[in-house]
């Protein structure tokens, strides 16, 4: 999937795009270029030092501004779903492997109403049909 950088971003960061989409940068680029990111699969992705998970558990990027923006964390409040962890994270490491779930998503899509007729388009021309031929029948 191809979107605008919203930062400077290196290959291989865990990129977010608003609230609702992330992924990992296939490749470097400039704030505001056009940037490719995978929204799924399994990747080594910088971790909080400090936390520690088993395999399956539900991981988050860290939303706090400073050096650990953007880092796995297994703290929910505030951070937004990325995945689940594939491995066990000892405290102390940096890195954690996770799968990336396009299915999580924080904000929910408002349902969309449609303005069409029950029956959609095959309705609207069997209607039109029906108007061309009382028009020949009596004009």
């Amino acid at each position: 999937m191809t979107v605008d950088a919203p930062a400077d971003t290196d290959s291989g960061d865990l990129v977010s795009i608003g609230a609702a989409l992330f992924g990992v940068a296939a490749h470097d680029a400039k704030n505001g270029a056009d940037l490719t990111i995978s929204t799924g699969g399994v990747y080594d992705l910088p971790a909080l030092a400090a936390d520690d998970w088993s395999a399956g558990a539900k991981l988050y990027r860290e939303a706090t501004a400073g050096d650990d923006l953007g880092k796995l964390t297994d703290t929910e409040a505030g951070n937004l779903p990325v995945g689940v962890a594939v491995e066990d994270k000892a405290a102390n490491a940096t890195s954690a492997r996770v799968r990336l779930n396009p299915a999580f998503r924080p904000v929910a899509r408002p349902e969309r109403r449609s303005r069409r007729l029950p029956g959609g388009r095959g309705l609207h021309l069997l209607l039109f049909a029906l108007g061309l031929i009382y028009s020949k029948v009596f004009d």
